[in-house]
């Protein structure tokens, strides 16, 4: 009789993520990368955390166990951070590189997944903001432009945003626009549109008019008043 062997059904590898933030504090990217890190755990995955800050957002994330790492990503220029942080890859083993970071950030971080022959993400909450001066302004345009050429995947959170990194360099035209999941279930929606009427004392033909974010000169608080 011949021996036929048991093909053996292999386990898909669980995937290690390093996901890049541009500080330790809480904010829309930090919020989305949190997410991310939850459904990444759900599948049997392993995210790591690098922030060139602490903040409110790393020590939450401490202590829920996810491991942080600091890489003071302040300046476009200083390169000895990218191969920090491509030591930091190979040490870890980890399989992705996922960004959610600005100019000053994202240069480092990209160049330091490349050193480290890693796949990676590049996720654009924002159009990049450039130095003033002209100088400091072109390299860091340059660097930006070159870099983000070197990721495997550009991802914007909305089509304006896009549209704005695209303006800034042609190397955004192929990126994705993926917009931001809302858990509905978190939300509080109880109070109706007649109990804000009556809370602030409102007459019902008033309209109200409103917005979500955090209080900062990008979120255009003051251009809605």
């Amino acid at each position: 009789m011949a021996y036929v062997p048991i093909q053996r059904r292999m386990e898909p590898k669980a995937m290690k993520v390093a996901h890049v933030v541009v500080s330790g504090e809480v904010a829309g990217g930090q919020i989305i990368c949190e997410r991310l890190l939850e459904a990444l755990k759900k599948r049997g995955g392993q995210g790591i955390v690098i922030s060139p800050t602490w903040g409110s957002f790393t020590e939450r994330l401490r202590e829920k166990g996810i491991p942080v790492y600091l890489i003071p990503f302040r300046k476009t220029y200083h390169f000895q951070n990218a191969v920090r942080f491509a030591h930091l890859l190979k040490r870890e083993k980890v399989d992705l590189v996922h960004t959610h970071a600005m100019v000053q950030v994202n240069v480092q971080a990209r160049l330091g997944a490349r050193l480290a022959a890693v796949p990676l993400i590049s996720h654009m909450h924002l159009p990049n903001h450039f130095r003033n001066h002209w100088l400091i302004r072109t390299y860091q345009v340059l660097l930006d432009h070159w870099t983000a050429q070197l990721c495997d995947e550009l991802i914007t959170v909305s089509e304006s945003t896009r549209e704005a990194l695209a303006a800034q360099s042609s190397a955004y035209r192929r990126a994705k626009v993926i917009y931001n999941g809302i858990d509905v279930n978190q939300g509080n929606y109880v109070k109706s549109r007649d109990d804000i009427l009556k809370e602030f004392g409102l007459n019902p033909v008033h309209r109200i008019v409103g917005m979500v974010g955090r209080l900062c000169p990008v979120k255009g608080q003051e251009e809605l008043i």
